[in-house]
């Protein structure tokens, strides 16, 4: 049952190797004989040992060689790795040997088990000129932790005094003891013999440790709760990774929300660099116009100049015809200057319609386009519209598929030149009686000198016209614009709020997947905990 829930949970997590791991440990305590590691550091005797209780000849080396010796009766050999033997105690109990070094390895159950993983029973060699390291005695904690009988075997014996070989007994004795080991002995009757001499005593120690223990039940069981403790801490350690992930990506969303909103805000002062760049167009189209009419000054002055003085009658003139060829000069100069508001507009409207998408990544596909109506005069749509249709001063910006129309300006009718003339004549003194006092010659000059004046005034009307009509279209872009900011704020924020919602949304059913996983391995582990 365990394993197949350990298997369900790497999968779930996503990390299949640990259930990987773990079937492939816990095949490995599969098998009929009862596995005896002779374990030790290098030196200890292992290999002299092993040929003296199986009858093999183990190549004996002071130098550590990193190979693990597995030695069987012939007739349980399965593969060519293994060291046969003629054994009688081997063939009778069903039993095999396994040559371990004592390694350097993390401290750790984990590492501890995989190292005995083919241990029902453990010889464990220590060198009596230094008994029990450090290292040893992690190696039989762990043995005993598990429950894995152990004999301890004093080897070198020979190199030491009787006295002395005393001593060390008691010492090993004395630390068996203070730890309280229940799993862990001494071998007994101890003499200063060469390891190899010992093989008889261990024989007999370990047949009485396996008939008084079901040994490779109880070790096997024992590693297995093992390795499936260490699956669970892996799952667990695991999951709460994921936790973790999900609480960070969590924190991520939060902040980014908190970003996006700072800069959402920041973009305000875009928005207000963009009417100020309208306002800045507006001045150039207005400063361009300005400068047109200044160029024509002049040929108007010299056109109406030559006009007096061809003319055989100027009263005539200056009442009569100066009004009615100067206002067809100012209506030619309105439409001009028209044409160049209408011009300047539609390319405006493509300006800022192409900033708004660049600066604020949106279209006019999804919000209204901008536009602005002067007149209430409405043009109707038309598949091919014109860009510019001057007889009714209209602008019409194609925006997608769809013709949006921009009244620039009306005609500037009336335009009342003969206003500017007559204000003119006043000021300067020139009326009826003017004519009738001065010789034609005289009212010639005056009214020549008094054309620049006049065309002034016209232009200065017509200019003040012309602003008038323009500032009345950026305005209604300035509007526009305003309204497609809010617009355009107002769908940022139920954006952002909605990316944030799902977001924080999916992290908690995230979540919440974990934490039923986490549930599942904490009951695993209980399970395991009270089947020990």
């Amino acid at each position: 049952m365990e394993k197949e829930q350990i298997k369900s949970l790497s999968g779930q997590l996503g990390c299949p190797e640990v259930y990987k791991d773990f079937n492939s440990r816990i095949s490995m305590l599969s098998g009929d004989t009862t596995r005896i590691s002779v374990t030790g550091n290098i030196n200890t005797g292992k290999s002299s040992l092993i040929n003296a209780l199986a009858d093999t000849k183990l190549e004996v080396s002071f130098l550590p060689t990193g190979k693990t010796n597995r030695v069987v009766a012939k007739e349980k050999a399965s593969d060519s790795s293994a060291v046969e033997s003629e054994s009688e105690w081997l063939r009778s109990q069903q039993l095999e040997l396994w040559e371990f070094p004592i390694k350097e390895m993390e401290n750790s159950l984990n590492s501890f088990g995989l190292h005995y993983v083919h241990t029902d029973l453990c010889v464990f060699l220590t060198n009596a000129q230094s008994v029990l390291t450090r290292d040893e005695m992690s190696h039989l904690d762990f043995l005993e932790q598990v429950g894995i009988p152990t004999l301890v075997v004093l080897t070198k014996a020979d190199f030491l005094e009787e006295s002395s070989l005393a001593e060390v007994c008691s010492y090993a004795k004395n630390i068996i003891a203070r730890r309280k080991y229940k799993s862990i002995m001494l071998l007994g009757d101890m003499k200063g013999v060469p390891v190899f001499l010992l093989a008889d005593s261990v024989k007999n120690a370990v047949n009485a440790i396996l008939r008084n223990n079901d040994v490779k039940k109880k070790s096997r069981m024992a590693l297995r709760r093992l390795f499936e403790a260490c699956a669970i801490t892996q799952l667990f350690e695991s999951c709460t990774k994921r936790m973790q992930e999900i609480d960070d990506k969590v924190k991520k969303v939060e902040d980014l929300a908190i970003e996006k909103e700072n800069n959402l805000s920041d973009s305000l002062m875009d928005w207000g660099l963009l009417q100020n760049k309208l306002n800045e167009r507006r001045k150039e189209t207005s400063d361009k116009i300005s400068d047109s009419l200044e160029k024509k000054r002049t040929d108007v002055i010299r056109q109406l100049t030559h006009s007096v003085e061809m003319s055989n009658d100027v009263k005539l003139f200056w009442e009569k015809e100066l009004p009615y060829k100067l206002e067809d000069i100012m209506r030619n100069n309105s439409q001009t200057s028209m044409h160049t508001i209408n011009t300047d507009v539609v390319n405006t409207i493509n300006w800022l319609n192409g900033e708004i998408r660049r600066t604020f990544h949106t279209g006019l596909s999804t919000l209204q386009p901008i536009s602005c109506t002067i007149d209430s005069t409405s043009m109707p749509n038309s598949p091919n519209p014109e860009l510019a249709d001057n007889k009714n001063m209209r602008i019409v910006a194609r925006v997608g598929t769809a013709a949006t129309v921009i009244a620039a300006a009306t005609m500037l009718a009336p335009l009342g030149i003969g206003g500017v003339v007559m204000a003119v004549s006043m000021m300067a003194g020139v009326g009826a009686e003017f004519f009738m006092n001065k010789k034609q010659g005289e009212a010639k000059q005056k009214v020549i000198e008094l054309i620049p004046n006049v065309v002034d005034q016209a232009q200065n009307k017509l200019l003040v016209d012309v602003s008038d009509n323009l500032y009345n279209v950026y305005s209604e872009l300035v509007r526009n614009l305003q309204s497609f900011q809010q617009q355009w704020r107002e769908e940022a924020e139920k954006e952002l709020q909605n990316e944030n919602s799902v977001a924080l949304f999916n992290c908690k059913k995230e979540k919440e997947k974990w934490e039923g996983l986490m549930v599942e391995i904490n009951s695993l582990s209980e399970e395991i905990l009270n089947n020990k």
